[in-house]
């Protein structure tokens, strides 16, 4: 059985909502009892994880965000005393542009290209999950 709440940041609204749906399909097959938070920012994530980072499993952000990039945003994980969250990277950018040195260098413990097709996201989601061990 899964458990904690797992975080996703992603500006796009529609991008949170489709990750949302395909999560939510996951978590009836799967029998996840895991809480899926959606925010659209940097700042409030960052607000809710200091405030809540016990119950935190894992955090999957986008890469471009026009407050807070996703590495922006793991710097300021990095800085409170929950920097040891996993923090997964989840973004249409090309592997290729994404510096691995700096997500070495940031403690980023994963980067997945946003797939498009539902089927494709479920199948990309569940090995994340298996990943991080979102289980009990």
């Amino acid at each position: 059985m899964f458990k904690g709440k797992i975080i996703y940041i992603d500006d796009d609204e529609d991008d949170g909502m489709i990750f949302s749906e395909v999560y939510e399909g996951l978590a009836k097959t799967l029998g996840l009892h895991t809480e899926l938070l959606i925010f659209s920012s940097g700042s409030s994530m960052l607000h809710y994880v200091e405030e809540n980072a016990p119950e935190i499993s894992l955090i999957i952000s986008d890469i471009n965000m026009p407050e807070m990039n996703g590495f922006q945003l793991k710097e300021a994980v990095n800085r409170t005393k929950y920097s040891a969250l996993p923090y997964v990277l989840y973004s249409t950018a090309s592997p290729a542009t994404v510096g691995k040195d700096l997500m070495s260098k940031l403690h980023i413990n994963g980067f997945y290209v946003k797939q498009t097709s539902y089927k494709e996201m479920e199948n990309q989601l569940t090995e994340i999950l298996q990943r991080w061990r979102i289980s009990s």
